[in-house]
């Protein structure tokens, strides 16, 4: 009898969470970001990326200037963040911010099943943290666009790829530092985690930049959608849990559902683009969101980390439910049966006897 206890309940929470409390962040970003947090987060992250570039003695200086976007027939004004370290200038947008980032971390503390406690902590620590990294990611970009230039092979890499992977990274290992201090099931040593995401993401970068060229015209179009993929594919080669017999089928069913929000995503970008729908330009928003954010990460933990959903002890050994009387954490199984429910084990082992006895007499009477 398998009586592992798998709180399947939980686990259906988490999901449901994850995905309302996901989208519903990401919803009010979108609907509000012109008129309420596009200028003040693009400023703090611009400023704050100009007192690391003081502290290192580059020039450095932020302007605010306006332009005009054109939604179809409407001319819409569109507040804009510009920042300059040495001689590279760059317009900074949401997507430089750590908003999308914190977001995710975000959504799955509130969706991940602790006490209130434990998730105020977590976001008043853990956020912080992801915003100063975010600011020392721009700093570096910056850099590399003051030393090599915008065209370079060198920025492209670091900015397409290489830092949005370590953001990405970097809410994972968060995530794991908090579940590791609230001891909520079993999860990955963060260092060592993060240490073999690097290689692995490193690998498969350097493995697509060997093969785009292959892929002639085709190769812009592909750069644009297979940062989630590869994405995805490092967090589940990286896991602990990972073997290829056990979690293939896990991992063919998290590159479909990725698949698919893709096909929605651009189908939705082409009716924007020749309907002019603002429906579309939000459907398209949303997935392409998902795709880029919550997907990489959530599949990540609802298809290969299911085992953080199943009870351990602080060793993190297994914990056992009773299946006689329901009672879960049980630290061991045969010592709370012996003390609460040895009449039943005797009945049941008077029962078993009686039903061998019938047997051997059926027997002997043939």
């Amino acid at each position: 009898m398998n009586v592992l206890l798998h709180d399947e309940s939980k686990l259906r929470r988490f999901i449901t969470g994850y995905i309302l409390v996901g989208f519903g962040l990401f919803l009010f970003m979108y609907v509000n970001q012109q008129n309420l947090i596009s200028r003040p987060v693009n400023s703090f992250t611009a400023h704050s990326v100009k007192v690391l570039a003081e502290i290192f003695n580059y020039p450095a200086s932020v302007d605010q200037v306006t332009y005009t976007r054109e939604r179809g027939n409407d001319k819409i004004l569109v507040p804009t963040t510009l920042l300059m370290v040495g001689r590279y200038k760059a317009r900074v947008i949401l997507e430089c911010s750590a908003v999308h980032a914190g977001i995710l971390l975000v959504t799955f503390i509130l969706a991940y099943p602790a006490p209130g406690s434990r998730k105020i902590y977590g976001m008043l620590f853990l956020v912080p943290c992801l915003v100063a990294f975010n600011s020392i990611r721009i700093f570096i970009l910056m850099l590399l666009g003051h030393y090599f230039g915008q065209s370079s092979t060198v920025f492209h890499i670091f900015h397409i790829y290489v830092m949005q992977v370590l953001i990405i990274a970097l809410v994972l290992v968060l995530a794991l530092v908090w579940l590791r201090r609230c001891e909520l099931g079993k999860a990955d040593y963060p260092v060592w985690f993060f240490l073999k995401f690097l290689v692995v993401s490193a690998g498969l970068v350097v493995l697509w930049f060997g093969l785009r060229n292959r892929w002639g015209p085709y190769s812009e179009i592909m750069e644009r959608f297979i940062f989630p993929f590869l994405t995805f594919g490092a967090l589940v080669l990286s896991g602990s849990t990972f073997t290829l017999r056990n979690s293939r089928r896990d991992i063919v069913m998290g590159f479909g559902v990725m698949l698919g929000f893709l096909i929605l995503g651009q189908a939705a970008s082409f009716t924007y683009e020749h309907f002019h729908s603002s429906s579309a330009e939000l459907l398209f928003v949303m997935m392409n969101s998902a795709l880029k954010y919550i997907l990489p990460f959530g599949l990540f933990f609802f298809l290969i980390r299911k085992s953080l959903f199943v009870r351990t002890d602080p060793s993190g050994k297994q914990v056992f439910g009773c299946p006689l009387c329901g009672k879960q954490d049980i630290r061991n199984l045969r010592a709370h049966a012996q003390a609460r429910h040895n009449t039943e084990l005797l009945q049941e082992n008077e029962r078993l006897m009686s039903a061998i006895k019938l047997i051997e007499d059926s027997l002997k009477v043939k």
